[in-house]
């Protein structure tokens, strides 16, 4: 259904070695990177939903290290009034609609603004800042189009082992930001 849903191609290149990937199988991790292009093409289509990636950009300019440490203690001790500014804004709506639609086969998706910070998830990630987590530092803090592809782990935010697919998110070639998708690697499809 996702790949119905997605018709815009960027200018990503797929640079990570399948091969050296421990979890699914090389074609069903081609087919995640695929839904993965196919969703960030979506969102950069969708300018209400962009507006809210470049606002995070914006909004965050001020932001000093000891400020973002402050805002992920309160997302982590779960002030709910922060965390409903995330998780009730059109773009984590969209993608709560997204993983739903997947029936299980994607956990979460995450994005994240330039200094990665969470600006859409769903569902709610444990941390607010994933910048200092290999989905950002091996995708937009490296400045590269190489898509960071994690070993399977379980995840505290979702229950699952999954495993994640990361990469830098980009408009008319300028990066805003990063993505990562969530794979369900219990997920069986229904027969």
């Amino acid at each position: 259904m996702l790949r119905l849903l997605f018709r815009f191609t960027l200018s990503i290149a797929a640079t990570a070695p399948l091969s050296a990937v421990a979890g699914p199988s090389d074609s069903l991790v081609e087919g995640y990177l695929a839904d993965l292009r196919e969703l960030q093409g979506t969102i950069i289509e969708q300018e209400d939903l962009l507006d809210l990636i470049v606002a995070g950009n914006t909004g965050n300019d001020d932001l000093d290290d000891d400020a973002i440490l402050e805002l992920d203690r309160r997302w982590i001790d779960g002030d709910g009034d922060f965390r409903d500014i995330v998780m009730s804004n059109a773009l984590t709506l969209y993608l709560k609609d997204r993983v739903n639609e997947t029936g299980g086969r994607i956990g979460e998706i995450i994005i994240m603004d330039d200094k990665g910070l969470t600006v859409a998830a769903w569902p709610a990630t444990s941390d607010y800042l994933q910048g200092d987590e290999d989905k950002y530092l091996e995708t937009y803090s490296r400045g590269s189009d190489e898509i960071h592809i994690a070993r399977v782990d379980f995840d505290e935010s979702t229950g699952l082992f999954q495993q994640q697919i990361s990469e830098t998110l980009k408009l008319r070639g300028r990066r805003i930001g990063a993505i990562t998708v969530g794979l369900n690697i219990a997920y069986s499809p229904p027969k």
